[in-house]
């Protein structure tokens, strides 16, 4: 299937600065975070143009969807249904506002996998930065109030010092002709003001969407919804909403319970030939009903971790049940709590890697704020990462990593983790893995936070 250009005219930089500039201003005026971006091929010519879609029609679509996020899943989606598109190594990410820790480790992670080192021209895969974000974007220490980044102080050092290297080579900032020089500062202000005028309002719309913690959540699998003619039952039956009929009774009484359930989709999805991670993510809510677990599908969509997915459909669901509320007048999304409410237990923990860096900077963006005070912690594991070179990476590991981060996700959202403290769970969890693959795991040990 051959692929259609956007626009099969070769583009100078500065055009596709300005076309990112002006899909984050429609972005924008849609109601959602005013970024945008462009994928274009090695002789400028515009693959697609995306802009942010967080939020659509007043409602959280897709907390993930960032524009780079959003171009590299386009991309590999397109590639699997098996769209002749120009080779990844040979495109450029162009984004209106400088890439938050989540699109940071997406991008990193088709670096990674591309095995490219050393590449720092326009067209070899790269993204590029119009504007600077000095709350969440990974450069955010060399962000100037009008927009502009100072080139000299970009130093990565967000991240793990192991992916600081490849991040230099793929992230290029001001690679613009001096003739543009003045057009590319008005565009740097064009974005600051886009995007920091759609700040307040969508991060409203995200935190109360599905309004506060609810105490009637108890047993949620038997409560007495609303049912509107059976579509909210056909929507939970459709995401696999409350699967197996677990309610934990707290989301502090999380026990062995869930070890069969994470490792069973692990294998399921191992098995199925999408991931080679053997991994799943879990979310319970506050009165500890078991809301939805999911795998990864690296091998089809290489940022498509557990994590990802658990948080990217639950959102979808909840979009799906509000959308029948406002057209039925019914309140049934109060039975499905923000996330930031809830406990996301992973099977295996964060390590050190760009999907890692990824999934903090994912959850991050899927709670935009602060994360409520029902609960110690709201991110657990029940077997630790791993680093580069296989040791564990321990509960203080994932903290001073998350240190670094911007001040979006340490201030703001207050991201923190440890390991889960049910030494049954991890045992039986443990147990079940190596009964499918007596290599999983070797060496993990049980230590965690009090």
């Amino acid at each position: 299937m051959t692929y259609q250009f956007e626009n099969s005219e070769p583009q100078k930089p500065i055009d596709l600065y300005r076309l990112a500039v002006e899909r984050a201003e429609a972005a924008h005026d849609g109601g959602t975070f005013g970024v945008g971006g462009v994928l274009a091929d090695k002789d400028g010519r515009v693959v697609k143009s995306f802009q942010n879609r967080v939020i659509e029609d007043g409602i959280v679509s897709n907390p993930t969807a960032h524009v780079e996020r959003q171009i590299l899943t386009w991309y590999y989606e397109m590639e699997n249904d098996g769209a002749q598109l120009p080779p990844l190594e040979d495109l450029v990410i162009v984004s209106s506002l400088d890439p938050c820790m989540m699109c940071a480790g997406t991008i990193l992670t088709s670096a990674a996998r591309l095995k490219v080192m050393a590449l720092k021209t326009v067209y070899d895969f790269s993204v590029r930065t119009i504007a600077a974000d000095g709350f969440a974007g990974i450069s955010c220490n060399a962000a100037h109030d009008d927009g502009s980044i100072d080139v000299d102080k970009v130093d990565f050092e967000r991240l793990p010092k192991g992916l600081r290297g490849l991040a230099e080579d793929h992230f290029v900032y001001e690679l613009v002709e001096e003739a543009d020089m003045e057009a590319f500062r008005d565009l740097q202000r064009r974005s600051g003001e886009t995007f920091g005028s759609s700040l307040e309002n969508v991060r409203d719309i995200i935190n109360r969407s599905g309004g506060k913690g609810y105490e009637d959540l108890s047993n949620l699998v038997y409560t007495d919804f609303d049912h509107t003619d059976g579509k909210l039952d056909a929507l939970i039956d459709r995401y696999d909403v409350l699967p197996e009929g677990v309610c934990f009774g707290s989301p502090d009484k999380v026990d062995e319970v869930l070890a069969p359930v994470l490792v069973h989709e692990a294998k399921k999805a191992v098995e199925n030939g999408v991931t080679k991670k053997f991994n799943a993510a879990a979310l319970v809510d506050s009165a500890g009903n078991l809301l939805m677990v999911r795998a990864g599908n690296e091998d089809e969509v290489p940022h498509n971790t557990a994590l990802a997915n658990l948080l990217q459909d639950y959102a979808a669901f909840r979009a799906d049940v509000m959308r029948g509320d406002d057209a039925n007048g019914t309140e049934n999304i109060k039975f499905f709590e923000h996330p930031k409410f809830c406990k996301l237990v992973m099977l295996q923990g964060p390590g050190e890697e760009t999907t890692d860096v990824m999934d903090i900077g994912l959850y991050g963006s899927s709670i935009e704020g602060p994360l409520a005070n029902n609960m110690p912690y709201h991110l657990e594991w029940i077997v630790n990462g791993v680093t580069s070179d296989g040791q564990e990476f321990s509960q203080d590991d994932v903290a001073n990593m998350i240190s670094h981060f911007p001040p979006f996700y340490t201030d703001l959202v207050g991201i923190k983790g440890r390991q889960q403290e049910n030494y049954s769970l991890f045992e039986d969890t443990i147990s079940l893995a190596r009964d499918y693959d007596d290599t999983l795991f070797d060496g993990a040990s049980f230590d965690p936070a009090p």
